[in-house]
């Protein structure tokens, strides 16, 4: 399910139209496991907007992503889709939630994402459901990673340019294929010479 049916779908929604987003939904071509995750999700959404039962789909939905491997790489998106399944539940007194709020901490823990662990704190029921203990462990991530820290610091600041600078001049030089020294140094400046 690509970008734009998702965005069809939820407009549908956002506007009451239940019939034309579970026609979308109808039509959608399964995809990638994780797509075929984003349309249950959607299909729960809808069938629960349209007052539809929606038990089956949501265990369906619960139970194949708590046994989705994680992959690298994928971290924040693993983490906005469980919690957008943690939305589909709906409720923190639902059996599944307790333990989907776990998993996401855990999978954040995991891959030491300070952007995954600031993602489920900006989430209320997910903030609502974790332990003291996961809250502070995503906090000390966020924190381990500098976010919201402000602005890097002037001296470090030129020296990160200077090494661009430095980088950008050795794959140019590089790809110019330049005779000569096959050791670039740097001048004074931070460009090699």
């Amino acid at each position: 399910m690509l970008d734009g049916r998702q965005v069809a779908v939820l407009a549908a929604l956002t506007t009451g139209d239940t019939e034309r987003a579970g026609e979308l939904l109808a039509d959608t071509v399964a995809g990638d496991p994780w797509e075929q995750l984003v349309t249950t999700c959607l299909v729960v959404l809808c069938r629960r907007e349209a007052g539809q039962p929606i038990d089956a789909p949501l265990t369906e939905l619960v139970e194949t992503y708590l046994d989705r491997e994680a992959e690298a790489g994928f971290t924040v998106f693993d983490i906005r889709l469980g919690l957008a399944v943690l939305d589909a539940i709906g409720s923190a007194e639902h059996p599944a939630s307790a333990r989907l709020a776990e998993r996401l901490v855990h999978r954040a823990a995991e891959a030491r994402d300070g952007y995954a662990a600031r993602e489920i704190l900006g989430h209320p029921l997910t903030v609502s459901l974790a332990t003291d203990r996961q809250e502070e462990e995503c906090q000390e991530l966020v924190r381990a990673c500098a976010l919201g820290a402000g602005a890097v610091p002037d001296q470090l600041h030129r020296d990160l340019s200077a090494a661009l600078r430095t980088s950008g001049a050795v794959i140019i030089h590089s790809f110019a294929g330049a005779e000569g020294s096959d050791t670039v140094r740097p001048s004074a400046g931070g460009v090699p010479s």
